[in-house]
C-alpha cells in the first residue's frame, strides 16, 4: 500500500441527515403504503434530528481498497488488518460487523481517522485507544458497545477534533480529561447510559461546534458554561433547566432539546439567538407562561430572522397561538406544534410563511375556521390539522397549493362539500384524509382522477351517491376508507383494477347488489370490510386467491350460500359472517365455528337474532347509541384515562348505574384478537381483585367493554399525579392484590386459565412474545415484574429515557443491589434515616423479586404463587419492624 494508506469498505452515506420534512413518522408526506390510518400518532424510536454528523470532505480511496456499496461485510474485524503500520484512515462503517473492537487496532500509531459506525460491534472500548496520539476522528456511532469509557482514554489524544459515540450502551461517567481538549469541535454522545454530572469544565471546549449529550442519565442541572461556548452551532442536552446563559451562544444555528424531560416555561432568551435556524423542543413538559395564556415564546422568536425549522410538539402548552405568529421569520419551512393543547383559532397571518413546506397543528383543541390565507402557502407539501374542533367549510384556496402532497383535516367538525377542485392536484397529492367530519356532499367525480394518490380516507361523514366505474383511475392507491357514510348503488367491478390496494373499507353504507368477482384480482389486499350494507348473493370463491388477506368482514348483509373454505378463509372465524345487524351485548361471546356456518336469508334474521342473545341474563344489552348518550358522545369531559389500547370514559346508565366504557383503538395491530381474548376471560371470572364486566358493544370499527366504575381512579393517577404520594404499604397492597388476581387467572376459580389471554402492551411484553408470538403464564409474570418495577421506581417502561437498548429492566438491573437508591421513587427516600434503613432491605427484596419475575428464560421466572408468598413476608416484616420501633 501507499505510505499514506486508506482503507474504506463502507456502506454508510457520508451525510445521512434526516430530511426536515420527515422529522416525525406521523408527518411523512407520503405515507407507507401499508400504514393504517391510525399510525398517525406513532411515536419515533430515535430522534431524527440527531442522526448525522458533519463529515470532512470525502476521503479519497485507492481503487484496490474501495469496497462495493452493494455488499456488506460480516463477521468480526480481523486483527491481521492492523499489521499495516502506515494506515491513516480506517472506514468500515455501515456493514454488519460484530464482536469486539480489536485492541491491536490502536497499535497503529499513524491512524488519524477511525470510522466503525453503523455496525453490530459489542464489548467495551479498548483501553489501548489512548495509544494513538495522531487520532483526529473516532466514530463508533450506532453499535452495541457497552461498559464505561477507559479512565485514561483521553490522556494522549491531544489532536482529537471529532468524537462520535452516540447510540450505544456506554455507561459510567465521562472521563474528566476529555474536557481539556481545546481542539475538539464535534462531540456526540447522545442515546447512551452515561451518568454523573456534566462538569463546568465543559466550558473549556472553546472550539466546539456541535455538542450532543441528550438521552442519557446525567444528574443535576445543565452547567451555565455549556452555553458559553463561542463557536457552538448545534446543541442537544439532557433534561434539567435550560440555562438563561443560552443567549451567550450567539453562533448557535441548531438547538435540539427534543425528547427529554425539560419543564417550566420556554425561556425567552432563545429569542436572542439571532443566527438560529432550527429549534426543536418537542416531547418535553414545557408550559406557556400562564399570565397571558398566549404562547409568548412566539413573540420572542420573531427576532430569529433565519429560523426555518420550529417544532414545539408534545408539550402541555395549554395556550393560544398569538396574533404575532405571522411575524416569525419569512424563511420558515417547517412549523409543527402537534398534541400540545393549543386553543383558540389559527391566525390568518399563517399565510405570511411563503416558504413553508410543512404545517402540523394536529391533536389540539383549535376552533374556528381554516383560514383562507393558507392558500398563500404555495410551497406547502404537508398540511396536518386533524383532531381539532375546526368548523366551517374546506376553503377553496387549498386547491391553489400545487405542491401539496398530504392533506389531513380528519376528526374535526367541518361541513359542506368536498372540494371538486382538489382533483386538480393530480400531480402532487398523495394522501387525502377527511375522515370524521360532517361533510355531506357526493364524492366529486374529479377525485377519481387523482391517479397518483396513495391514501384516501373519507370515512365517518354523511357522503352520498355511488362509486363510479372511474374508481379504477386511482391506479396506485393502497388505502381506501369510505366506511360510515350513506353511499349506495353497486360496488363497481372496476375496483378490481386497483392492483396496489392493501386496505379497503366500505362498511356501514347502503351498497346493494352482489360482491363483485373482481375482488379476487386484488392480490395485494390485506384488509376488506364490506359489513353492514345491503349486499346479497354469495361470497365469491375468487376471494380464495387473496393470499395476503388477513381481515375480511362481510357480516350484517343479506348474503347466503356456503362460505369459501380455501386460502385465507381457513383462518377466519364466524364473527366476520354474522347475519344480525346490531352486534352489541353478550352474544359476542358465543360464536359457532365458521366452517359450520351458512349464511341465511333476510327472512330468517329476526328469529335468529332472538336465539343469538347470550344466555347470561345478568348481563345487560347496551347499544352503541346508548354508550354515545351516557358518555356525551365520548366527550373529553368524561374521559377517565387513555393508553395505547384506547380510551376509558365514565357514564351513567338510564337506571343510575355508573360504568366505565373501555373503548378500544380498533386500528391497533392485534386489537380485535385482544378484545376477543379479554371478553373471553372477563365473562368467565369472578374475583374481588378483578373488575366486573357488565356488557360489551361491538361493531366493525367500534369495540368497547362496559365495566363497573372504580371510583378511586387508576394506578396512573395515584402513582404519577403530583397531588398523591403512595406509601410503601399502599404500594405493597396494590402489588399483592394484582398478584392475587393473576394467581386466580392462572389457577383459581375452578376453571384454570393458561394465561390472561390479553397480550401485554409495549414495555411490559415478555421478549418471547416479540420473537415467537408466545403467550404464556411466564409471559404474564414477566409483565407483572415490569409493573412491580414501575410502581416502586415511578418510571414507566415507555418513559422517554428508555430508548435504544436501554429499558426499564436494564436500568433497574444495573443498580441492583448496591445502588437501588438511584432508581427508587424519590418519595420513598424521604423517610427518616432510621426508618429508611429498615425500608431499604424490603425495597431491595422487592426489586430483586421484580428482576426474578423478568428473567430472560421463561423457565427461570418466579411462580406467581411464590411472588405472593415473598410479598406477604416483606409486608409482615415491615409491619413488625414498625411496631418494634414504637
Amino acid at each position: 500500500m501507499r505510505s499514506s494508506a486508506r482503507l474504506r469498505v463502507s456502506n454508510s452515506p457520508k451525510d445521512n441527515r434526516s430530511s426536515r420534512l420527515a422529522a416525525h413518522p406521523s408527518e411523512q408526506l407520503i405515507q407507507s403504503s401499508s400504514s393504517s390510518k391510525d399510525s398517525r400518532l406513532s411515536r419515533p424510536a430515535a430522534h431524527p434530528r440527531l442522526t448525522a454528523r458533519p463529515r470532512p470532505t470525502a476521503l479519497p480511496t485507492s481503487s484496490s481498497s474501495k469496497g462495493s456499496s452493494s455488499t456488506s461485510l460480516f463477521g468480526t474485524i480481523p486483527s491481521s488488518l492492523f499489521s499495516n503500520t502506515s494506515l491513516q484512515v480506517l472506514d468500515i462503517s455501515g456493514n454488519k460487523l460484530s464482536g469486539n473492537i480489536p485492541s491491536n487496532m490502536f497499535n497503529v500509531a499513524s491512524l488519524q481517522h477511525i470510522d466503525l459506525s453503523n455496525n453490530r460491534l459489542s464489548g467495551s472500548v479498548p483501553s489501548t485507544i489512548s495509544n494513538i496520539s495522531a487520532l483526529q476522528l473516532i466514530d463508533l456511532t450506532n453499535n452495541n458497545i457497552s461498559g464505561g469509557l477507559p479512565e485514561h482514554m483521553f490522556d494522549h489524544l491531544t489532536k482529537l477534533e471529532e468524537l462520535y459515540l452516540s447510540k450505544n450502551q456506554i455507561s459510567g461517567e465521562i472521563p474528566s480529561s476529555l474536557f481539556s481538549f481545546r481542539k475538539l469541535q464535534y462531540l456526540s454522545m447522545y442515546f447512551n447510559n452515561f451518568t454523573g454530572r456534566i462538569p463546568a469544565q465543559i466550558g473549556n471546549l472553546t472550539m466546539l461546534k456541535r455538542l450532543l449529550l441528550g438521552a442519557n442519565s446525567f444528574e443535576g442541572t445543565i452547567p451555565e458554561e455549556s452555553s458559553n461556548l463561542p463557536n457552538l452551532q448545534f446543541l442537544s442536552l439532557p433534561s434539567g433547566k435550560i440555562p438563561s446563559s443560552i443567549s451567550n451562544a450567539s453562533k448557535l444555528v441548531e438547538l435540539d432539546f427534543g425528547i427529554n424531560a425539560f419543564s417550566g416555561y420556554i425561556p425567552r432568551e432563545l429569542g436572542s439567538l439571532r443566527n438560529l435556524e432550527s429549534l426543536s423542543l418537542a416531547e418535553n413538559d414545557f408550559t406557556a407562561e400562564s399570565s397571558t395564556s398566549e404562547l409568548s415564546i412566539i413573540k420572542y422568536l420573531t427576532n430569529c430572522k433565519y429560523l426555518s425549522y420550529l417544532d414545539l410538539s408534545y408539550n402541555p402548552l395549554n395556550a393560544f397561538l398569538p396574533n404575532s405568529l405571522g411575524n416569525l421569520s419569512n424563511t420558515l419551512e417547517y412549523f409543527r406544534i402537534q398534541n400540545s393543547s393549543l386553543m383558540g383559532s389559527i391566525p390568518a397571518d399563517i399565510g405570511n410563511f411563503t416558504e413553508l413546506t410543512l404545517l402540523g397543528l394536529s391533536y389540539n383543541q383549535l376552533t374556528g375556521i381554516i383560514p383562507a390565507t393558507t392558500g398563500k402557502l404555495q410551497k406547502l407539501q404537508g398540511l396536518y390539522i386533524s383532531n381539532n374542533q375546526l368548523e366551517g367549510s374546506i376553503p377553496n384556496e387549498l386547491c391553489q397549493l400545487e405542491n401539496l402532497a398530504a392533506l389531513n383535516l380528519g376528526d374535526n367538525k367541518l361541513s359542506g362539500s368536498i372540494l371538486a377542485c382538489l382533483g386538480s392536484l393530480t400531480s402532487s397529492l398523495r394522501s387525502l384524509l377527511l375522515y370524521s367530519n360532517r361533510l355531506n356532499s357526493t364524492i366529486p367525480s374529479t377525485l377519481w382522477d387523482l391517479s397518483y394518490i396513495l391514501n384516501v380516507d373519507l370515512s365517518s361523514n354523511d357522503l352520498e351517491g355511488s362509486i363510479p366505474l372511474e374508481v379504477k383511475n386511482l391506479k396506485v392507491v393502497t388505502v381506501l376508507y369510505l366506511s360510515d357514510n350513506q353511499i349506495s348503488g353497486n360496488i363497481p367491478s372496476s375496483i378490481g383494477d386497483l392492483q396496489d390496494l392493501i386496505t379497503l373499507s366500505l362498511a356501514r353504507n347502503a351498497f346493494e347488489g352482489s360482491i363483485t368477482e373482481s375482488f379476487g384480482t386484488l392480490l395485494s389486499l390485506e384488509s376488506l370490510d364490506l359489513s353492514d350494507n345491503n349486499l346479497f348473493g354469495v361470497i365469491p370463491k375468487s376471494l380464495e386467491a387473496l393470499v395476503h388477506l388477513d381481515y375480511l368482514n362481510v357480516s350484517f348483509n343479506n348474503l347466503q350460500g356456503e362460505i369459501p373454505n380455501e386460502g385465507p378463509f381457513k383462518n377466519f372465524s364466524a364473527q366476520f359472517f354474522m347475519k344480525k345487524a346490531a352486534l352489541c351485548g353478550a352474544q359476542r361471546f358465543q360464536v359457532v365455528d365458521a366452517k359450520l356456518l351458512h349464511l341465511e336469508s333476510k327472512e330468517s334474521k329476526d328469529q335468529a337474532s332472538k336465539e343469538e342473545i347470550s344466555p347470561l341474563a345478568t348481563w345487560r344489552r347496551i347499544s352503541y347509541r346508548e354508550l354515545q348518550q351516557v358518555t356525551d358522545v365520548f366527550s373529553d369531559i368524561n374521559l377517565l384515562g387513555s393508553g395505547s389500547f384506547g380510551k376509558v370514559y365514565k357514564g351513567r346508565l338510564s337506571d343510575g348505574i355508573i360504568v366505565a366504557a373501555k373503548v378500544l383503538n380498533v386500528h391497533l395491530e392485534g386489537a380485535f384478537k385482544s378484545f376477543e381474548a379479554e371478553c373471553e376471560v372477563l365473562c368467565n371470572i369472578r374475583h374481588h381483585n378483578l373488575v366486573k364486566i357488565i356488557s360489551s358493544c361491538s361493531k366493525t370499527d367500534f369495540k368497547a367493554l362496559v365495566l363497573s366504575y372504580m371510583p378511586n381512579g387508576s394506578l396512573k393517577k395515584w402513582l404519577y399525579s403530583p397531588n398523591h404520594c403512595l406509601s410503601i404499604y399502599q404500594r405493597l397492597n396494590i402489588v399483592i392484590d394484582v398478584a392475587a388476581a393473576l394467581d386466580y387467572l392462572h389457577h383459581g376459580g375452578g376453571d384454570s386459565f393458561t394465561q390472561t389471554m390479553t397480550l401485554a402492551t409495549i414495555g411490559y411484553m415478555a421478549p418471547e412474545y416479540g420473537l415467537e408470538g408466545i403467550v404464556s403464564r411466564p409471559g404474564d409474570v414477566y409483565s407483572y415484574g415490569i409493573l412491580l418495577m414501575e410502581i416502586f421506581t415511578r418510571k414507566k417502561p415507555t418513559d422517554e429515557m428508555f430508548l435504544g437498548s436501554l429499558s426499564l429492566k436494564h436500568w433497574v438491573k444495573r443498580s441492583f443491589p448496591h445502588a437501588i437508591e438511584e432508581i427508587l421513587d424519590a418519595n420513598l427516600l424521604e423517610e427518616e434515616e432510621e426508618i429508611f434503613s429498615i425500608m431499604k432491605d424490603s425495597l431491595s427484596s422487592i426489586i430483586g423479586l421484580a428482576l426474578a419475575c423478568t428473567a430472560e428464560s421463561p423457565d427461570e421466572r418466579t411462580h406467581v404463587k411464590d411472588v405472593l408468598v415473598v410479598l406477604d413476608k416483606i409486608k409482615s416484616k415491615l409491619l413488625l419492624n414498625e411496631v418494634s420501633m414504637e
